[in-house]
């Protein structure tokens, strides 16, 4: 096999491969497979339904089978006015979908959950991304952005890379 000895695992070359075609503009591997990702944050209105809406957008331009939906631990409106304001600006329409609290059957569902918030005890771990670093986005917004979608981009590379 020509990697054997290479040092390199075949996933670790797909993946910098990936990540290659997609600095190229060309579009990536598909899985065949349809991938359902959950983002969760505290209160289901800013920092999910944003990374929901940027995901969104980032797996349909890359032409990927890949679904997003958002949940809160408890649903309160936490988009500021300003933060509303650069949020329309940018595109990024978070009452797109209802916000509704975290529930047994979302989690069951889901292959991936994105966590902004520590999650209750009976989500299993093994599926669960610990984003709980994320800056605030009403009161760190360039940064959290940043942040935010190059974690999002990173994340649509590895989920188009077949399994």
């Amino acid at each position: 096999m020509i990697f054997s000895n290479s040092g390199y695992s075949r996933r670790g070359i797909i993946v910098a491969g990936g990540a290659a075609l997609l600095a190229a503009g060309c579009t990536p591997i598909r899985r065949a497979n349809r991938v359902t990702v959950l983002f969760v944050c505290e209160f289901g209105t800013a920092k999910s339904a944003i990374a929901r809406e940027m995901f969104r957008g980032k797996v349909r331009n890359r032409g990927l089978a890949i679904k997003a939906f958002s949940r809160g631990l408890k649903i309160e409106d936490h988009v500021s006015p300003q933060l509303r304001s650069r949020l329309v600006a940018a595109g990024i329409d978070t009452l797109r979908d209802e916000p509704a609290i975290l529930q047994q059957a979302d989690w069951d569902r889901a292959d991936l959950i994105v966590a902004f918030n520590p999650l209750p005890a009976a989500v299993p771990p093994a599926k669960i991304r610990d984003w709980t670093d994320l800056p605030s986005v009403n009161d760190d917004y360039a940064n959290a952005m940043a942040i935010l979608d190059r974690r999002l981009n990173a994340l649509a590379i590895e989920l188009s890379v077949p399994a």
